[in-house]
């Protein structure tokens, strides 16, 4: 067969009832597959002779599949590869249907799914499907219910799949772009979710300092808010393996990882084959200890590159990246979450929120910032609540009830006053909170030492609880006396930090897609914007004057957009909630809307607003969070300088008695 000849279009058409002119293989050949590794010695034999395989090149046509009303007369099983169905739309525009993985299966007839309709096969990779008359599957399915049960629950995968990506141009793009991309062959994606990225390149770093190369490279593919990382892409059928000339690229199943072996010659052959760029050659430094695995005795002189790609961080409990990511916007999964689920692309409930869809939330994440919040409710309005009652009311303070009852010690001076007893307990309580807050930044410079104690997140949600509690128990420690001693201007260092610190957190929620250019094209966001409208108009498409209603409450919850400024930013933020909750609690009460989408309502419209006011404000944020970076942490180092200086000299000249 000639080289320009395709390998797997039929060599005529062929007339009904005659099999497609694929040449007839062993029936045994049907084991490769799953679904049919049961088969008994007495079927195989029934199906000899009536097995076909065909095989294709990465992007060839397989079969036309053609429109009668006469039922189909073949199964095509996919045994190796991945296949995709292309068909017309309503606009009769040739484009893809669905695509199909190893165990899937088609039939050698056009189909019609949603006005779509189905017109040939063609391969996404280089691919085998082996052809089995329908007639002779039946005969075997009706007496065997394991079989006809595996066929019944693969019609039911690909039946979805044909239902998901067609529902809408959306969902059809989401498609074409799997495809295109390659990601339907992946096995492994690392997602970066660029609405909650900051840009701080922590990632990176985490990367390196634990491999001592970087492999994280982001950037290989975007849709909407979703950065798929090429470097961390594992594939279902590695091309880098087949073209390594010594061997040294290697999969292991039990891992589930490729992996690149010692023996490395570096002549580059992986890197050139791999389609999506994962693996990156390192230039050999003799004298440096990340390359002494790759110098062996038997290698009669040392490559002069080596080949290297993400692991997972196999071999280690978390993986850098994810676990010292501050805004977890970093996530791996399967590639099947991500395939069979459009929804994180922008489609259905949830779509906005990939991480609730594509990751199982931790309990323990959740409870951890319900405490901090309840705890520093309820202590700051008991602490408020004990300086009003010993100054105005003692019988009404608990602490000198408890003084009454002989449970503290009478000597204790229980007074909202410079250098009393009880505000230096608190001045105690709040140093050791501080202390605890600036465990973070250690944590950030000295990572190697926390990796068995958590993620940067828990360890940020930690920082924020303990630097807010520290000054309000440093507060009411000065018993609200003013001067302008060291100790003082410390205090208002603290302030301004605990100020900042709240600042820097609103701006991670405010910043869009990221700072230093990670923010979405403008038409990424115009499709995400076209995609919550219809949403929109599908809940309104009744009434015209609820659909303007709900225009003007968003117009009136961003505010200015031609001006933005910082205090218009605060004040979107602070007002969306109540504008919401208040437009449909008035469009509950007009009951033009059922009950059941009210709640589908409010989501699409803090969707609607925050992408609006991202949009709008995206410039404002981007600088006020470079600039916040000079502001939070020197007043840190000068308030943390002054606490120290303030403690030991009040240990050394303080009159304690």
């Amino acid at each position: 067969m000639s080289e320009t000849q395709p390998i797997a279009t039929k060599k005529r058409r062929r007339k009904k009832g005659e099999p497609p002119s694929f040449p007839i293989v062993s029936a045994r050949e049907l084991k490769k597959l799953s679904l049919f590794e049961e088969l008994t010695s007495v079927e195989i034999s029934l199906l000899e002779g009536h097995v076909r395989r065909a095989s294709a090149q990465p992007g060839e046509t397989i079969i036309e599949l053609i429109q009668s009303e006469d039922p189909f007369s073949y199964f095509l099983f996919i045994a190796v590869g991945q296949v995709y169905i292309k068909g017309l739309d309503e606009q009769a525009r040739l484009r893809p249907l669905n695509f199909l993985r190893k165990g899937d299966f088609f039939v050698d007839k056009s189909f019609v799914w949603n006005n779509q309709v189905a017109t040939l096969a063609a391969s996404i990779t280089e691919a085998e499907l082996l052809l089995i008359p329908k007639e002779k599957l039946k005969e075997i399915v009706d007496k065997n219910p394991t079989l006809q049960q595996k066929i019944k629950e693969v019609t039911e995968r690909v039946d979805y799949r044909n239902r998901i990506y067609n529902e809408d141009n959306h969902a059809q793009s989401v498609l074409e772009f799997l495809i295109d991309t390659g990601l339907t062959q992946a096995s492994r994606i690392k997602i970066t979710l660029l609405d909650k990225c900051i840009a701080c390149d922590t990632c990176y770093d985490s990367c390196e300092e634990r491999h001592g190369f970087q492999r994280l490279s982001r950037g290989y593919a975007k849709f909407g808010v979703l950065d798929f990382a090429k470097s961390c892409l594992t594939c279902f059928y590695p091309t880098c393996i087949p073209a390594c000339p010594v061997d040294s690229v290697v999969y292991d199943p039990v891992k589930d990882e490729v992996e690149i072996l010692d023996s490395c010659i570096g002549c580059t052959s992986c890197a050139q084959a791999c389609q999506y760029g994962a693996i990156t050659m390192h230039k050999l430094v003799e004298d440096d200890q990340r390359f002494a695995r790759f110098i062996t005795p038997d290698k009669k002189r040392p490559p002069k590159l080596i080949a290297d790609k993400c692991n997972h961080c196999e071999g280690y409990t978390d993986m850098a990246c994810i676990s010292n990511c501050p805004t977890d916007a970093i996530i791996e999964v399967n590639s099947q979450e991500l395939l069979e689920n459009p929804r994180i692309f922008g489609l259905g409930d949830g779509a906005h929120d990939p991480q609730k869809i594509l990751t199982k939330e931790e309990g323990t994440d959740t409870t951890l910032q319900a405490f901090y919040v309840m705890a520093a409710l309820i202590s700051t309005i008991y602490l408020l609540w004990e300086t009003l009652a010993l100054l105005y009311a003692p019988a009404l303070s608990s602490l000198y009830n408890l003084q009454q009852l002989g449970l503290i010690d009478p000597v204790f001076r229980l007074a909202i006053q410079k250098g009393s007893d009880l505000c230096v307990f608190l001045g105690n309580i709040g140093f050791i909170l501080i202390m605890v807050a600036m465990l973070y930044p250690v944590r950030k410079a000295l990572p190697q030492f926390f990796k068995y104690l958590g993620k940067k997140p828990r360890w940020l949600d930690l920082h924020n609880f303990c630097g807010f509690m520290g000054c309000v128990f440093i507060t009411f420690h000065t018993g609200f006396e003013f001067n302008l001693q060291g100790s003082t201007i410390g205090y208002f260092a603290l302030v301004a930090v605990m100020l900042s610190g709240f600042l820097g957190r609103f701006l991670y929620q405010m910043i869009p897609r990221g700072v230093a250019g990670t923010e979405l094209q403008m038409r990424d966001i115009e499709n995400e914007d076209s995609v919550l409208t219809m949403r929109m108009e599908a809940l309104f498409s009744h009434s015209t004057s609820l659909r303007e209603q709900v225009d003007e409450t968003v117009k009136k919850i961003i505010g200015d957009a031609q001006r933005p400024s910082f205090k218009n930013m605060v004040r979107s933020f602070i007002v969306t909630k109540f504008m919401i909750r208040r437009l449909t609690r008035a469009i509950e009460k007009s009951e033009k809307v059922p009950d059941s989408d009210l709640d589908q309502l409010e989501s699409v419209l803090h969707e609607k607003v925050k992408l609006k006011r991202n949009v709008a404000y995206l410039h404002v944020s981007a600088s006020l969070f470079k600039k916040w970076q000079w502001i939070h942490r020197p007043f840190a180092y000068v308030m943390g300088t002054l606490a120290i200086f303030h403690i030991f000299y009040n240990v050394l000249y303080f009159p304690w008695t």
